[in-house]
């Protein structure tokens, strides 16, 4: 399933690489990415806010922050992989309604497959996570979408994947290191509220750092596999991980409702 490949052109850069590499790219474009990011915080917010107070304008502010929190999300994709061209908030934006369907049917896929691959064990779930880390950049700088994106985030992770899994666990755990400290003082002063102490971080700080950090794992993959002509899925491949998928799903409300049943 992780077999060797021999097509080394280059290889994946260190973590300590593509962290200062990460960072340098994010204090860059820390100034648009916040003006992006901003939108569904602040709707997020509001519609909470509003929930108790008037219901009907909450569901209209909730569904107004799911259409931005997708679009604001390719829009960041579009500053990290066209960095000279992509430089304020309304070009970032613009480009980003451009593929907010093709990136949201990316995501329904995502949920689907990798979530229900964690419901078989654990295990399908993490090797599915790894395999199919890269379709949004697919979707931007390829061009392709749907499973024909997976298969190609596939490909370029075969022969690599206990690598970019390693620099995975090396990238959750820093923020972690980074987060945790921070929350924890938030904690112990009572004027401060966690919560959105722990969302802004999260939002504004780890969303782009793991973006930007995985984007680069996969230029680097573009170049390691430069002559290897792109896959296509075939019937057989959707036919498997949607399979997949469904199962898993199945299982995992199977044992959602058999816990709810027991805890009542």
């Amino acid at each position: 399933m992780m077999e060797n490949n021999q097509e080394n052109i280059v290889n994946i850069s260190t973590p300590k690489d593509l962290i200062i590499s990460t960072w340098d790219i994010y204090s860059k474009k820390i100034g648009v990415l916040t003006g992006i990011l901003a939108v569904p915080f602040i709707l997020s917010y509001l519609s909470g806010y509003f929930y108790e107070i008037n219901q009907a304008l909450a569901a209209i502010l909730s569904f107004t922050y799911l259409v931005a929190f997708f679009w604001a999300q390719v829009a960041i994709l579009f500053v990290i992989i066209d960095q000279k061209e992509v430089t304020s908030f309304q070009v970032a934006v613009q480009k980003g309604w451009s593929k907010i369907l093709p990136f949201f049917w990316l995501s329904l896929l995502s949920l689907f497959i990798i979530i229900g691959g964690f419901f078989l064990m654990i295990i399908p779930g993490i090797i599915f996570y790894v395999w199919f880390l890269f379709p949004s950049f697919i979707l931007i700088v390829e061009n392709k979408g749907g499973m024909d994106a997976f298969m190609r985030s596939k490909q370029l992770v075969t022969g690599y994947w206990l690598k970019i899994f390693g620099r995975t666990i090396f990238l959750f755990a820093l923020v972690f290191l980074f987060i945790s400290p921070i929350i924890l003082v938030t904690m112990l002063i009572p004027s401060i509220n966690t919560e959105i102490v722990s969302n802004l971080i999260s939002s504004f700080i780890g969303t782009p750092i793991v973006l930007i950090f995985y984007y680069l794992i996969y230029k680097d993959l573009i170049k390691i596999k430069l002559d290897t002509p792109a896959v296509v899925a075939t019937t057989k491949d959707r036919v498997k991980f949607l399979t997949v998928g469904l199962i898993g799903w199945i299982i995992g409300l199977i044992i959602i409702v058999s816990v709810i049943k027991q805890a009542t």
